[in-house]
């Protein structure tokens, strides 16, 4: 069985760049900042999308409960593309869709995309990012006295998006591939009965904390007399 318990949250982030773009005057220098920044974020959003729609196609046979984009309460903050829990572990899967050539490095942490022109682009580790979340998860959990094995992967959200360089230790996953990792994950020793596994469940969800972003104003400083009001 398949429980979808969250979906994504609408971007705020989109809204206000969209909004900001339409109340700039034609011409205005931070106009191409802003339309960039919007593709950008664009692509990440249809890359998470691309997984939800997975998981609404391929039920499991087995109890589990899915989050997409999740932010629970906690000292660190920290953000899950998507959350997969069932009684006998977690699954977190960071979610990056970034065209060209990829190559992971391990020392230091990075991750370099080469375009089709040869241009070198640099990123934050999308392994950082996806193990800083497991522990955030495990730090979470133990706050409510609950030790659950938490898994993870990073998925590339497109087959076009070619690696050249692997991680060496992180599952690497296309959106496809996610169903079959996921039922392959051993279920030896249920760690969570049915009733606390709801619980933990409607903890997780209560305990979301939904990102505000900064005012574009703020954020790209723009001076706010350039917007147009109305």
């Amino acid at each position: 069985m398949i429980t979808a318990v969250k979906d994504r949250d609408p971007s705020l982030k989109l809204e206000g760049l969209i909004a900001a773009q339409n109340r700039l005057p034609a011409g205005h220098p931070i106009l191409p900042v802003l339309a960039a920044k919007q593709a950008s974020l664009e692509a990440g959003i249809g890359g998470e999308e691309r997984v939800a729609e997975i998981f609404r196609k391929h039920p499991f046979p087995f109890d589990n409960h899915i989050f997409h984009d999740i932010s629970p309460s906690a000292d660190e903050k920290f953000q899950m593309d998507s959350y997969v829990m069932t009684p006998w572990y977690g699954n977190v899967l960071e979610v990056k869709n970034i065209g060209g050539v990829l190559d992971f490095k391990d020392n230091p942490p990075q991750l370099i995309r080469t375009r089709d022109d040869g241009h070198r682009d640099g990123f934050q580790s999308p392994v950082v990012q996806l193990e800083r979340n497991r522990e955030c998860l495990t730090d979470w959990l133990r706050s409510r006295n609950i030790h659950l094995p938490i898994y993870g992967a990073v998925v590339l959200a497109y087959p076009k998006q070619i690696v050249g360089v692997p991680p060496e230790k992180t599952k690497l996953l296309y959106p496809y591939l996610i169903p079959s990792f996921i039922k392959n994950i051993p279920r030896n020793t249920k760690k969570l009965d049915i009733e606390t596994f709801n619980w933990l469940s409607a903890e997780l969800l209560n305990s979301h904390q939904r990102f505000i972003p900064d005012p574009i104003c703020e954020t790209y400083s723009v001076k706010f007399g350039d917007f147009q009001t109305g």
